[in-house]
């Protein structure tokens, strides 16, 4: 732990509990963001083993990324 968070962290001990409460819960719900990366980077590994066993075909760039354009324009999901 860095001198900074060591100073931080007994800075916060020292609030009331009414203020750490809700620095743990921003805290908290900061960690819970990045549930969303995980989640897609698993989904990225799925279809990358998918595609090597050769259970899904890929789609040409030429194709998706003006399609993938289109989409966010006119904010339009699949």
């Amino acid at each position: 732990m860095s001198q900074e968070t060591k100073k931080l962290l007994a800075d916060a001990l020292k609030l009331p509990i009414k203020s750490r409460a809700l620095i743990a819960e921003k805290l908290l719900e900061s960690l819970q963001e990045h549930d969303g990366i995980d989640a897609a980077i698993e989904e990225a590994e799925r279809r990358w083993n998918a595609y090597k066993q050769g259970k899904i075909k890929g789609v040409p760039a030429e194709e998706v990324f003006p399609n993938l354009t289109s989409r966010t324009k006119s904010g339009k999901k699949r």
